[in-house]
């Protein structure tokens, strides 16, 4: 069971085939398959792999979606801090972004392009993680 917090289109198409069973957490629910943000409660530690987007340390509710989750946790998305102690805190991945250009990165915020135009404007994925045994 794969859960996601914070619904991203295209991570949602790419699981719905490969997962068993794909449960989308979002707060703003916009679409009949996403379950309700208090919902993580009841299903978060149900699920082997948690992806967390990086909206969750902005909403202070990133401590509370480690401490349920029973799998291994990822945190996704250009928002995520890099910050390799997270990796001692529940957390087994880190996948966020590096701006290489901050002035095209500053000029895409500003036009309100979103996270595509963002990664056009010199920003590259970037990742780390530790080790598992599971």
């Amino acid at each position: 069971v794969v859960g996601l917090v914070g619904y991203i289109g295209p991570l949602v198409r790419a699981l719905a085939g490969r997962a068993k069973e794909l449960l989308v957490f979002e707060r703003n629910q916009s679409r009949p398959e996403v379950l309700p943000d208090w919902a993580v409660e009841l299903e978060l530690p149900r699920c082997d792999v948690v992806f967390i987007t990086g909206t969750a340390f902005a909403n202070n509710t990133v401590d509370r979606l480690v401490a349920l989750s029973r799998g291994r946790v990822a945190v996704i998305g250009p928002s995520t801090p890099m910050w390799p102690g997270l990796l001692e805190r529940g957390v087994d991945w880190l996948f966020g972004a590096r701006v290489l250009e901050p002035s095209r990165a500053l000029t895409a915020i500003a036009e309100a392009g979103g996270t595509r135009a963002l990664y056009r404007s010199g920003l590259v994925k970037v990742a780390l993680g530790r080790d598992v045994d599971h």
